[in-house]
């Protein structure tokens, strides 16, 4: 029998539910309601669930909305661990998560990597910041970004699609090879905590106002006793726009998809057509075959339940019989309801996942 070449071709990934994202922005323009709009209008009011994490305000103004307030890291961690647990029951509607917002996710981290590591020191050696964990040198900061990483990982593999939500400000940045400072908008988090998030995205964009300013002309005023020279104008008109892409490079964004458009208005059923359109366009530019990531995730769970003998899976049972008053029934019975099988007489058909839990029982 000829042997299976390792790997497979890929296929575009269909369906806005497929990819993840990042919305930047400054306060009050509306990245919230905006989010929260593409998720309900796409997937319903079971499809979407906020999570408003840490310091940020609930979102009182918007209605019908499935939200949950996150205080800590460990409660971040046991809803994440919830969903994935019971995603093919209690929370089998569920497509797409939104996180508001990623400052305050990196808040909650550092908090937790403070306690884990004063939970191994002495009174006199705790530390109170990030700076001093783990000896200082960014050590903490590592651990902090060690664990979203898993977090967000776990996420991921379980097959939900992210939208994460967060603010901006103006930075100078340093070009690498030239060693030339430039201007940036881009995210208010501290740059290698917000590469953990632009890296593990399909997307970063940026809401903004975009204003058409007329009668521009040349000021002197005066700062802390020194003259300088500004521009002003008056706003001839204004409106909220979200930007994908930036030739100039003046906002720091990201896409994959190549057919999407530079920018487009702050409006959820605008953002919804040119994203449906621009994975379309993709999917055409490759033949016009596709699959979607739920599609990718059975395939995978097919091969691991392949992974799995026959003999290997009555092993386990025997096991089971075998420490049977050592189980909770209660537990054993979970499981079975979660992956739908109420007897042990047809090994085959019983997911390879469901016995790998099993066995964590024993």
């Amino acid at each position: 029998m000829a042997r299976k070449k390792v790997g497979k071709i890929t296929k575009v990934l269909n369906g806005i539910e497929s990819y993840s994202y990042l919305m930047n922005g400054i306060a009050g323009i509306g990245k919230t309601t905006t989010v929260c709009e593409i998720g309900q209008k796409k997937f319903g009011i079971d499809g979407f669930l906020l999570m408003t994490i840490g310091s940020e305000p609930e979102p009182s103004h918007i209605g019908n909305l499935w939200n949950v307030v996150i205080n800590d890291w460990e409660e971040l961690e046991s809803t994440i661990d919830e969903l994935i647990e019971y995603k093919d029951t209690d929370y089998k509607d569920l497509k797409m998560i939104g996180f508001d917002s990623i400052g305050e996710i990196f808040r909650l981290a550092e908090e937790e990597v403070i306690r884990e590591y004063n939970k191994t020191q002495d009174s006199g050696n705790k530390v109170k910041t990030i700076n001093g964990a783990y000896g200082g040198f960014y050590r903490g900061n590592l651990r902090v970004i060690e664990i979203v990483i898993q977090l967000i990982n776990k996420v991921e593999k379980a097959g939900y699609s992210r939208f994460f939500i967060g603010h901006t400000k103006q930075k100078n940045n340093v070009d690498a090879l030239t060693g030339i400072e430039y201007q940036q908008i881009t995210s208010d988090v501290e740059s290698r905590y917000f590469n953990v998030i632009k890296d593990r995205v399909n997307i970063v964009m940026c809401a903004y106002m975009d204003r058409e300013i007329v009668d521009i002309s040349e000021v002197t005023k005066k700062f802390k006793n020194q003259e300088k020279k500004i521009k002003v104008g008056d706003i001839a008109s204004e409106k909220r726009v979200v930007s994908f892409r930036d030739e100039s490079y003046s906002i720091d964004l990201k896409c994959h998809l190549k057919h999407m458009v530079d920018k487009c208005d702050l409006d959820s059923d605008v953002i919804i057509i040119e994203l449906e359109e621009a994975i379309q366009k993709q999917i055409d530019d490759f033949g016009g075959k596709s699959e979607t990531k739920e599609e990718v995730l059975k395939e995978r769970t097919q091969i691991k339940n392949k992974e799995l003998s026959i003999e290997t899976k009555t092993e386990i049972i025997d096991k089971v019989k075998a420490n049977l008053s050592k189980i909770e029934i209660a537990d054993l019975k979970a499981i079975m309801t979660k992956y739908d099988f109420t007897d042990f007489n047809d090994v085959e058909a019983i997911p390879a996942a469901a016995f790998k839990e099993i066995e964590k029982l024993i």
